[in-house]
Parts: C-alpha cells; sequence; structure tokens
C-alpha cells in the first residue's frame, strides 16, 4: 500500500512539469504572435507616416521650386530695368560729356587761324601741356585729306594765317624765324599721324610740305592783280 501510493505520488510529480510547459510554450506563442502583430502594426504605421512624409516633402520641394522660379524671374526682371536705367544714366552722362567735350574744343580752336605773333606765343604756351597738344591734334586729323602732302597743307591753311607764316622758314633761311623750333610743327605731325590714311608717315614726309607751305606764304600774301581788257588794235 505505501509502495502504491509513492509511486502513484512519483507519477504525479513528474507529470506536472510537463504540464506547465505546454502551458508556457503557448503563452510564449501567444506572445510572439502578438508582438508579431505589434510589429506589423507599426511597420504599417511607419510606412505609413513615411509615405506620407514623402507626400509632403515633395509637395514642399515643388512650392520651393515654384517660389525659386518666381523669385528668379523677378530677380532678372530687375537686373534688366537696373541694366536699362545704367544705360539710360551712362547715355546721358557721355551726351553731357560730348556737350562739354565739343564746347571745350571750339573754344581752343578758336585760337586758329593764327594772326598776330601774340597769338602764337600763347598756343605756345597751351601745346606746352602734352592733354592740350593731343586734343588740338586730334581735332585737326579730322580736316582728311588723301595724301601726306594735301593733309598738312590743310592743317597748316587751318592753323596760320599767310601774314604769319611769311615771317617763318624751316631753317630760318634769308633772316626769318625758325619754324622748326616751334612747338607748333609737333603738332602738325601728330595730327597727320592721327589720320588714319596717314598713320605710318615719316617725319620728313610731313616736314617737306610744310617747308613748301611756309615758302610760298609770301606769295600768297601778295594781292593778285587785276585782269586788264587787252585794247583792241
Amino acid at each position: 500500500m505505501f509502495i502504491v501510493a509513492y509511486v502513484f505520488s512519483l507519477g504525479v510529480h513528474k507529470s506536472q512539469p510537463t504540464a506547465t510547459y505546454e502551458i508556457e510554450d503557448e503563452n510564449w506563442e501567444k506572445t510572439l504572435e502578438g508582438e508579431m502583430i505589434n510589429r506589423n502594426k507599426n511597420k504599417v504605421n511607419v510606412e505609413t507616416m513615411l509615405g506620407e512624409f514623402i507626400k509632403e516633402t515633395k509637395e514642399f520641394e515643388r512650392q520651393v521650386i515654384r517660389q525659386l522660379h518666381i523669385l528668379n524671374a523677378r530677380m532678372k526682371e530687375i537686373m534688366e530695368n537696373q541694366e536699362i536705367f545704367m544705360k539710360s544714366k551712362n547715355n546721358i552722362a557721355t551726351e553731357e560729356h560730348n556737350e562739354d567735350h565739343l564746347r571745350i574744343v571750339q573754344e581752343k580752336m578758336a585760337i586758329f587761324p593764327i594772326q598776330s605773333e601774340i597769338d602764337l606765343l600763347k598756343l605756345e604756351e597751351v601745346l606746352k601741356d602734352s592733354s592740350e597738344m593731343k586734343i588740338l591734334a586730334k581735332e585737326l586729323s579730322l580736316l582728311g585729306g588723301n595724301s601726306v602732302k594735301e593733309i598738312t597743307r590743310r592743317i597748316m591753311f587751318q592753323i596760320m594765317s599767310n601774314q604769319i607764316g611769311q615771317l617763318y622758314s624751316w631753317d630760318g633761311q634769308k633772316g626769318k624765324k625758325k619754324f622748326r623750333e616751334l612747338l607748333l610743327p609737333k603738332l602738325v605731325i601728330n595730327a597727320v599721324r592721327l589720320n588714319d590714311r596717314t598713320q605710318n608717315s615719316t617725319e620728313s614726309d610731313i616736314v617737306k610740305p610744310m617747308r613748301e607751305w611756309l615758302v610760298r606764304a609770301k606769295f600768297r600774301q601778295q594781292p593778285v592783280p587785276p585782269i586788264t581788257e587787252r585794247s583792241e588794235k
């Protein structure tokens, strides 16, 4: 009797852990299944949120790009208006500068042709300033001509009267004053070389017609005798 009871008690004690393990396995599976379900739900929620975020981001990017296009268009318009304004301002300034420059040049050119030695001395003082020399030479170069001789003669007629010209020769021959010692010949040479057609002229090319002009100044100064009718025989 005692032995049967002991065996029975052993059998009971042996079967209890197995039932416990089965219960624990079942609970663990349920827990794992619950966690998987929760994870899937969380995954779905994350994917949904990510999709909404991407959608919102794309919409934001679209709006930003649209605003950038509008901003670029406005900036371009502002720059174009500014460029137009600056061109207009520069044109006005250029016109004013040109008017002032023209007025100054006209005032300087008013000294020509030289009619007296006093005027010649004043001109010599002016020509000591290289900027003044450049302005006058540029203006005289516009007189034009097809050859060195023609351009030089035009300039000489522009700057000197025959009355003053007859007082000078190039080297001071026959008791005349030396023209080559003045700054005036340099003005003529610079003016001839500023002309596109004669820019490569040598100094001797230009001096030769200056010499001839001075030699003939005396004869141009003399009055032309009147033409008399021949008497009939």
